[in-house]
């Protein structure tokens, strides 16, 4: 048997190798075909299943100079038990290829972009298939499973089934395999290119190489990207999803009302690119071949909505069968920027000004640097979600079986600016913290607040973010306490410099002197303010508040004169160790951290 340990060290190389989020069994396919088949990673990932819908097919295969389709079914578990099962969805997939081998008929367009780029080979070369492969990989050689009940009676199965039959009539050979996941890395061939129709026109080079080609698609076209590719096709972007109100007013309504004009008749296709500025591909590279474009690695940088819209469009078409309106849907054109051979920095800016017509905050602008995509992975690994992109909460959370990859998210999420925040007020830098939209002004500041050290403290993110959380409502308990409720008290606690002090003291508290307290929260995100911290912090303040109103009156000379950095820090250091703080007590973020067990709380109240 592989080791588990050794499995998971290479999804995580290939998640932050690859820049991309997504469950541990969808990555390990991909990896197994990329180094056995030596396919490029962008076709790999787009002949793996993200896990719904898929027909018992995790990935699948096809030699053409063979005729060999190998269907894969991955089992990423030490469990035997588990690992058999996958022959029943072996068996589930041969019954799905039957019928659309023998009718053609898939039902609904598939939603999974691997079976839709399945069922277009099987329409493109089905005559030309000369034997099918139903392969089982997962860590078990092939002797502890290949010579068990599971398979036998699965091989029963595969003789009876239709597809059998279908088979023996076409003189394909059926086979019925186990295998290991190869975990080889080898030299990878010619990659596939993708193709989406376009007409010619001359491209514009810089001095470094990076060109821009201009094009002229069809919306139709970039759906059918969308479908091959998935949410793939937009990990470059810097959001996934606009929902809010004003966005739908804005983009989307408009855009649907413009395709009811045009499917309708009341207007020509033609008029789409004078409403709608276009879409911004961004592509390893891109060749004219025959009135086709091709494209090689493909991601939409700009025109995510566009896409989405367009596709759920026409799905409202296809499932109403409107063939009339779907036909003019198939000619609207649009303009298309395609950028090649581009930096990672130069895509990086080409991203941010093709996406200027949306308001950007400024941590979106380091949404695709390697350290969140790291970030991202570690916080995945203990079932909490890092929204490094603006809306993909939301996006990804739609789907109920990806839902169960967050067990321990509670409806909720981590932001990049919220971390940024919290790591800058763990390490007493309250001018950031107190405005922490400045930890995105610039690279240098930015790279100094997420260092190497952050995805590695996954445990120490999720107690400083319900901590926080648990800081601030308890101090907004106690400022509203009839002794301290006045103006001179709020005037004092809602500067932001003093806010953020008097959360960093709480915060020092609980994880120096209540670890017992603490080890209950480093396992979930609480949704709300928990309120075993609340109360302890609380209880806490009545220690502290009092000393620091009546040192800032001080030092303010009555709030006439403003109080600096330096001299809040002082102070801090002075009432901690009257309250028995130590200065180089540990602290997350810090060279000095706590070593969190290493089995869940079973309290009721971490879990709230």
């Amino acid at each position: 048997m592989q080791d588990r340990a050794e499995i998971e060290k290479r999804i995580r190389l290939f998640k932050v190798k690859n820049g991309i989020d997504l469950q541990e069994e969808h990555v390990v396919a991909a990896i197994h075909l990329v180094n056995e088949h030596r396919v490029d990673v962008p076709i790999a990932l787009d002949r793996t299943s993200p896990g719904s819908s898929d027909h018992g097919i995790d990935a699948w295969h096809y030699d053409r100079s063979k005729g060999v389709l190998i269907i894969y079914q991955s089992k990423l578990s030490n469990s035997r038990s588990i690992a058999t099962g996958g022959f029943l969805n072996l068996i589930e997939a041969a019954e799905w290829l039957a019928q659309v081998l023998s009718t053609g008929d898939l039902g609904e367009p598939p939603k999974n972009p691997c079976i839709h780029n399945l069922a277009q080979l099987l329409s493109q070369q089905k005559d030309s298939i000369h034997a099918i492969s139903f392969r089982l990989i997962s860590p078990f050689d092939h002797n502890e499973l290949d010579d068990g009940e599971e398979f036998a009676n699965a091989r029963s199965s595969l003789v009876t089934s239709t597809l059998n039959k279908y088979a023996a009539d076409h003189d394909i050979k059926l086979k019925l395999e186990v295998g290991e996941y190869n975990l080889e890395e080898g030299v990878i061939p010619i990659p596939l290119c993708y193709e989406i129709p376009c007409e010619a026109e001359k491209p514009f080079v810089l001095v470094s190489g990076a060109r821009l080609d201009l094009a002229t698609t069809t919306l139709h076209g970039l759906v059918e990207l969308y479908r091959k590719r998935g949410n793939n096709l937009f990990e470059k972007n810097l959001r996934l999803y606009l929902g809010t109100k004003e966005a739908r007013q804005r983009v989307e309504h408009p855009m649907a009302a413009t395709l009811d004009l045009i499917c309708g008749g009341q207007l020509e296709p033609i008029i789409f690119p004078f409403y709608h500025v276009g879409v911004t591909l961004a592509a390893r590279s891109c060749e004219r071949q025959n009135g086709l474009l091709s494209i090689e690695s493909p991601y939409v940088i700009n025109g995510c909505q566009t896409v989405n819209i367009a596709d759920r469009y026409l799905r409202g078409l296809e499932k109403a069968k409107a063939e009339e309106k779907i036909d003019r849907f198939k000619k609207i054109p649009v303009v298309a920027k395609i950028v090649t051979r581009a930096s990672d920095e130069q895509l990086r800016e080409i991203a941010i000004c093709n996406n200027r017509q949306n308001p950007i905050a400024p941590w979106q602008l380091f949404s695709n640097d390697r350290i969140h995509i790291e970030i991202e992975a570690a916080l995945r690994d203990v079932g909490i979600f890092y929204e490094r992109q603006s809306g993909k909460f939301k996006a990804v959370m739609r789907n109920l079986q990806t839902v169960g990859e967050y067990p321990n998210t509670n409806r909720t999420f981590v932001t990049v600016e919220g971390l940024g925040q919290i790591v800058c007020l763990c390490r007493q830098q309250f001018a950031l913290a107190a405005k922490r939209s400045e930890i995105f002004s610039n690279k240098e500041t930015h790279d100094k607040v997420f260092d190497r050290t952050i995805p590695h403290q996954a445990r120490d993110i999720i107690w400083a973010w319900n901590a926080h959380k648990a800081a601030v409502r308890a101090l907004h308990n106690y400022l509203l306490r009839p002794a301290h409720d006045n103006e001179q008290s709020h005037r004092i606690f809602d500067k932001a410099a003093v806010k953020q002090a008097i959360h960093f003291i709480a915060l020092r508290h609980l994880y120096q002197r209540r670890r017992d307290l603490s080890e209950c929260y480093v396992w979930r995100l609480n949704k709300n303010a928990p309120p075993g911290l609340v109360e302890e912090d609380e209880s806490f303040y009545r220690q502290v508040i009092l000393k620091a109103k009546a040192w800032y009156l001080r030092e303010s000379k009555n709030l006439t004169i403003d109080v600096s950095i330096r001299s809040l820090q002082s102070f801090l250091s002075v009432v901690g160790t009257e309250v028995g703080l130590g200065s180089d007590g540990p602290m997350p973020f810090t060279e000095n951290t706590l070593a969190w067990p290493d089995l869940e709380s079973t309290e009721e109240e971490g879990r709230g």
